[in-house]
């Protein structure tokens, strides 16, 4: 063997996982990008390419990058925009208000009348907030009406009032700039769909299982370059799903970063609101991703390491998450972001839909891209898990 192909040692990566993480499971495989070592067992099975990069490290090891190459998706289905209408008002947890929104457009607005969530994403110039503390914000309804003709419809959502969630910067907020700010329901614009979408990357390992238990999909994942995590443009989740011939049962999250956030007395910047996709929430046919949680202290898009853009940040800020569901009553157990577990999702039922693909267990990560801006991340260390 000549000296340029002998392999790094150690030969193989240190199985450890960080104290402040929870520490679960039986570990099935840890993923290692290393060519020489013949251990990656992670593949895309989308577009563009899921390749080594020896430019970013994760423990001394290479990564996987995760490039779209320009590849773009449009991932909206259910999501309708509503400009807000009526008058300013306050919402709190409490409330149980009126919100009156319209819409310009020529057909019916699609809107999910039984009930769903109503995300005010707040664009960085003031003149567009939908709060006056520029903050982002969720919503609930329990009804809607829509009414009207072509070009002028009135959507009338009854029972409102602010979802504060963990990391809420704002308990209490007041819309603004009625007529002109904008508000997306049903699900939020653009999301990751029901199943992975191949216009993205869709970075994977399959293992034979049916349905025998308890199952984890833990990684650490780099927004690496500068546009990477732009708002409304990058669409960045997590999954793990099985089929049993007919059906498939899949939990996934994502992350959609939230424009504007100035809690007060706090440095932060790229905040992150996280959605898990449930079969039927809250109620009705059109709801799919349920909020639960804001990350309101994170680096989501800073650091970055772009030479092409002139970044040339080789440290970069690293992200934890774990999802963990039961397959054996298609549930969620919980989904682990950072430093946080969070369980509200625990014992709600995975998405199903119709597949007769592959019956085998998958692991994966997703990235796609909705406009043409070049833009990558970097994967690091994932971790199967029996649990």
């Amino acid at each position: 063997m000549g000296v340029l192909d002998a392999p790094p040692a150690p030969y193989a990566p240190a199985i450890v996982t960080p104290v402040r993480y929870p520490i679960t499971g039986r570990v099935l495989f840890v993923e290692n990008a290393t060519p020489h070592l013949r251990q990656g067992g992670m593949f895309n099975d989308g577009c563009g390419s899921a390749s080594p990069d020896y430019n970013v490290l994760f423990n001394g090891y290479p990564t996987l990058r995760l490039d779209p190459q320009g590849n773009t998706t449009s991932s909206s289905t259910n999501s309708q925009q509503l400009t807000l209408g009526g008058s300013p008002q306050t919402l709190t947890a409490a409330s149980s208000a009126s919100f009156v929104t319209t819409s310009a457009q020529t057909g019916s607005p699609t809107v999910d009348t039984g009930g769903g969530y109503i995300v005010l994403n707040t664009p960085s110039s003031s003149g567009s907030w939908q709060t006056t503390s520029g903050n982002s914000a969720v919503l609930s309804y329990t009804s809607a009406v829509v009414s009207g003709t072509a070009n002028n419809w009135t959507v009338t959502f009854s029972g409102t009032k602010l979802v504060v969630l963990p990391g809420s910067p704002d308990t209490s907020i007041t819309t603004a700039n009625i007529g002109t700010a904008t508000c997306i329901v049903n699900n939020p614009n653009p999301h990751a769909g029901n199943s992975p979408n191949t216009s993205g990357t869709v970075t994977k390992r399959r293992i034979d299982d049916e349905y025998t238990g308890r199952f984890g999909n833990a990684m650490w994942f780099r927004p690496t370059s500068k546009s990477s995590a732009s708002a409304n443009t990058a669409l960045i989740s997590v999954s793990l799903y099985n089929r049993d011939g007919t059906n498939q049962n899949a939990a996934r999250m994502m992350f959609q970063l939230a424009i504007g956030m100035n809690p007060a007395s706090n440095w932060n910047n790229d905040n992150t609101l996280l959605w898990y996709l449930d079969n039927a929430a809250p109620i009705g046919g059109a709801q799919r991703y349920v909020p639960f949680a804001f990350t309101t202290k994170n680096a989501m898009s800073q650091h970055s390491w772009d030479p092409v853009g002139g970044s040339w940040d080789d440290a970069g800020v690293w992200r934890y998450v774990k999802v963990r569901a039961d397959f054996s009553v298609t549930q969620y157990i919980d989904i682990t972001v950072d430093g946080t577990v969070y369980s509200s999702m625990a014992g709600r039922s995975m998405v199903s839909i119709s597949s007769t693909g592959a019956k085998s267990m998958h692991f994966s990560m997703e990235y796609a891209q909705t406009s043409g801006t070049r833009r990558f991340i970097n994967l690091g260390k994932v971790v199967g898990t029996a649990e």
